[in-house]
């Protein structure tokens, strides 16, 4: 069962909503500029603290991009994600790719978690589409995650705690789904 949603690094993290489609919402308490806001619906990938540091120091590389690929379990890439679950491959499974900006040819990649658990970093991955229709990527690498909420009623209470109304998280993200990326 999918937890209600969790929060991440008790002084300067987050508290993440998770639909039944296991997108989030992030809830930022950062005591940044961009405290108390709310960001739009996002998919989200878990990684342990050595795929966090793999994921930091390329995402703003000169040579090399990320990319969110679907593996099988040999970590051989099935084909890169669309920002939709139901493309991916039988038997495949999330994960990340560093690819070479010159050639377009993956250097590395792994299998990432779709699960949070406690101590692992949310990494979101948001599409949306801008006035012209072209595609916006953003991506949003987290703290890791403190706490674990398993119920609504607890993650509810923990938003009224942080300031935000509880009511956001109950509503279903699915209506703010964000656009898919081009294929």
């Amino acid at each position: 069962m999918r937890p209600a949603g969790f929060r991440t690094d008790d002084e300067h993290g987050s508290l993440y909503a998770i639909d039944d489609q296991q997108y989030t919402v992030r809830h930022n308490l950062s005591g940044h500029s961009a405290h108390g806001t709310i960001d739009p619906p996002a998919k989200c990938l878990y990684l342990t603290e050595a795929q966090r540091n793999l994921v930091h120091a390329h995402m703003h590389a000169e040579n090399s991009k990320l990319r969110v690929v679907y593996l099988d379990k040999k970590t051989r890439l099935l084909h890169t994600w669309k920002g939709n679950d139901a493309d991916m491959p039988a038997g495949g499974h999330p994960g990340i790719a560093i690819v070479d900006k010159a050639s377009d040819k993956i250097i590395d990649s792994w299998p990432a978690s779709d699960i949070p658990a406690v101590g692992l970093t949310p990494f979101e991955m948001r599409y949306a589409r801008d006035p012209q229709g072209g595609l916006i990527a953003s991506r949003h690498l987290g703290h890791p995650i403190y706490k674990i909420y398993p119920v609504q009623a607890e993650f509810d209470e923990a938003l009224k705690k942080a300031g935000f109304k509880a009511f956001f998280a109950s509503s279903p993200a699915t209506r703010h789904r964000p656009a898919p990326s081009p294929g």
